[in-house]
């Protein structure tokens, strides 16, 4: 659809304008890149339609429909945009100011008994832990790889020493 294009120009030139580098906003989607194919295999295969292709396992079909592939290209894209703009907004705004604007926008509800300032200041805790988390994540993956590879040469060797012998 034409409101995907209008909003693609409109996100790439916020991120021209910030002056935040194309590669930050882009490293910002790495850690997300498992939830994107989730999304997009669940739609894929979950939304009914008109059948692309199909593969019968058991008693079970699977189907890729020409509405699933659609649909899941779509929810995907929307995905891009709210971790771009959300990587964006974070890289940009600080703390405060990010705090400040949630609570303002909160404010009405304070007729109603509900603590705005707490709320924007548990919002804005959890939006600057995600890069950290992020990172955390990226760094417990990488050890698991090494680890992982050690192991490998490690059985190699024991294999090789015990073939020796034998």
């Amino acid at each position: 659809p034409i409101s995907y294009v209008v909003f693609t120009i409109y996100t790439v030139t916020l991120i021209l304008i910030s002056g935040v580098p194309f590669k930050m906003i882009l490293k910002g989607l790495k850690p997300m890149l498992w939830i994107f194919i989730f999304t997009a295999v669940l739609n894929v295969f979950m939304t009914p339609g008109d059948t692309v292709w199909a593969l019968k396992i058991f008693k079970f079909t699977l189907k890729i429909t020409k509405e699933g592939i659609e649909s899941g290209s779509l929810m995907v894209i929307r995905l891009l945009y709210l971790v771009m703009g959300t990587s964006l907004l974070t890289l940009t705004t600080s703390p405060l100011q990010l705090t400040d604007g949630i609570e303002k926008l909160l404010k009405p509800f304070n007729k109603i008994k509900v603590p705005s300032h707490e709320i924007a200041m548990m919002m804005t805790i959890a939006i600057r832990f995600i890069p950290t988390l992020a990172e955390e994540t990226d760094k417990m993956a990488t050890n698991f790889l090494v680890q992982s590879e050690e192991l490998k040469d490690f059985v190699s060797q024991v294999k090789l020493r015990d073939h020796g012998n034998a």
